[in-house]
């Protein structure tokens, strides 16, 4: 027989909850699914809530920017159902205490933007169901691949910002098992110059954006089957070998920007058929003749901004039949015409050439724009009073942007 609830005690509970309610200037009930503390200052004071009632039903615990320094109270507390735990943007310098909470149930730990020196904590977790765990902008220098030993399910981990030197966890023999169902990875701004192989059979997406990397050989022996996104944008690298003997067949993004690039042959013995977008700009290119002999059938968006390009012709002679967006920004071009005479103008939407060297722009009165949207050529060297007729042509006679 089901044993009634105290009445009384139930009212007792309540009466507790709303005189802390109006303490914490909060609204919370005992039937709450979600609560948040969010932004309220109080550090441990947080604690006196959640460790005075039990919350049946929560899920969802938001402690974000509380200057909470120590977590200990949080052992106390009756959250068996707990999901998502978030302690981001706090003082922590110790997550020790984590081992001794019952969280079985949590599939996301949101950690970043504390001061979390060390995670070999986690080794003694009982985190089987995480799938998100983001340690993000901490002072993590070195990580024991036994810590995530635990975390069988781990599908999501960040560790950007922080201070690590290399990716050698995800290089070793056992990586390959106890990171085997996780998906994306951050490692952007740390400080790593350079990569070993990373042995994460399922990785779809990888961030190593803003390290120190200039040497990236060992990655030739990685894997890649599954990856679809590669972020190696802000680095010191010089050239893209790697993309030719790189096993990543099913990329479909790949940022290389802000890097010291200034030969890109390399693309002429890649296979990337599924490619579609493709960021070079801000490095030192000034030869683009390997278009011609690329298989990036699948390319949609290719930004070359801030190079040294001079000439373009060569896209008259590219089988870039998906392109839909090309960005030419401050290069030293001055002559359009075998751009705009070149098939890949009629299914173009946006078409960037700032800051560059053109005067003239006859040639594009005359070509037939079918889908484009954008067209931006400010900040070149076009004598506006003098192309006046074409350029009131031009914005008569077509429905795209016209930027000048």
């Amino acid at each position: 027989m089901e044993k009634k609830p105290n009445l009384d005690e139930l009212r007792k509970e309540m009466k507790k909850l709303d005189e802390l309610n109006k303490k914490f200037k909060t609204d919370f009930k005992l039937s709450d699914t979600r609560l948040s503390f969010y932004c309220l200052n109080k550090g441990e004071e947080v604690f006196e809530i959640l460790n005075a009632f039990t919350f049946p039903k929560l899920e969802n615990l938001d402690l974000r920017y509380n200057q909470i320094k120590n977590i200990s109270k949080l052992i106390e507390t009756k959250v068996n159902l707990l999901e998502v735990l978030n302690l981001a943007e706090n003082e922590l310098e110790s997550i020790e205490p984590l081992s001794k909470c019952q969280l079985g149930n949590l599939i996301e730990l949101l950690l970043f933007k504390n001061k979390i020196c060390s995670i070999d904590i986690l080794a003694e977790c009982n985190f089987n169901k995480l799938k998100i765990l983001d340690l993000s902008n901490n002072l993590i220098n070195s990580i024991n691949i036994q810590s995530f030993k635990p975390l069988s399910n781990l599908e999501k981990l960040c560790l950007s910002e922080n201070n690590l030197k290399d990716n050698e966890i995800f290089s070793l023999e056992e990586s390959e098992t106890i990171f085997s169902t996780l998906k994306i990875l951050y490692l952007s701004r740390n400080n790593i110059e350079k990569l070993s192989s990373f042995k994460c059979p399922n990785l779809i997406e990888l961030y190593l954006i803003g390290n120190q990397i200039n040497n990236i050989d060992s990655l030739y022996q990685s894997k890649f089957k599954e990856l679809k996104i590669l972020w190696l944008s802000e680095n010191k690298l010089e050239n893209i070998d790697f993309i030719s003997k790189t096993e990543m067949a099913n990329l479909k993004e790949l940022y290389l920007s802000n890097n010291c690039i200034n030969n890109i042959d390399s693309l002429s013995k890649s296979y990337l058929i599924y490619l579609e977008t493709l960021y070079l700009s801000d490095n030192q290119i000034d030869n683009i003749n390997v278009f011609s002999q690329t298989k990036l059938n699948s390319l949609k968006t290719l930004n070359l901004n801030n190079n040294k390009i001079s000439c373009i012709d060569i896209f008259n002679k590219c089988s870039f039949n998906k392109l839909e967006n090309l960005h030419l920004n401050n290069n030293k071009i001055n002559n359009i015409d075998n751009l705009l005479c070149s098939p890949i103008c009629a299914q173009l939407k946006i078409l960037n050439l700032r800051f560059n060297q053109i005067s003239d722009i006859k040639t594009i009165s005359q070509t037939k724009f079918e889908k484009l949207q954008i067209l931006d050529i400010k900040n070149n060297k076009i004598n506006k009073k003098e192309n006046s007729e074409i350029i009131t042509n031009i914005k008569n006679t077509n429905n795209f942007k016209f930027l000048i």
